[in-house]
């Protein structure tokens, strides 16, 4: 019979020590039962700020290649979609909580000359954080 335990946890350590109701002291032997451990993250990481293109500019370019710049919270995956697809994805940086850390991301295939809508949200440990809206 596997035990199965489950966790809530964001960035900490564990120490998991099992003491049974006839030991008083942790028994360890090459006989031992697997232990499966669950970690499942119950926070949904905060969104994204968006620093370029701000929300403010009316944003205008013929630079096909610019990049999405932000912060958001570390170490988390930062998703930049546009119409539901993904085109651009990276990784926020080490940064403290929470101000979050930063995120540089240009698409690999040039945008198209028009006006962009794009969603960028953040996913950290199968949370995924609300979007926020970036009009270029």
């Amino acid at each position: 019979m596997k035990k199965k335990i489950l966790f809530t946890l964001a960035l900490c350590v564990i120490t998991l020590v099992i003491l049974t109701a006839s030991n008083r002291i942790p028994q360890y032997s090459s006989s031992s039962r697997p232990l499966t451990i669950d970690i499942a993250a119950t926070v949904k990481p905060p969104a994204p700020v968006i620093t370029f293109p701000l929300p403010t500019d009316n944003f205008s370019s013929t630079d096909q290649n610019l990049a999405i710049e932000g912060s958001g919270y570390p170490l988390g995956t930062v998703y930049i979609q546009e119409n539901g697809i993904t085109i651009c994805q990276t990784q926020a940086s080490m940064g403290t909580i929470p101000d979050g850390g930063s995120f540089s991301c240009i698409p690999p295939v040039p945008y198209s000359l028009g006006a962009h809508t794009f969603d960028v949200f953040i996913r950290y440990a199968g949370a995924e954080s609300d979007h926020t809206p970036v009009i270029g």
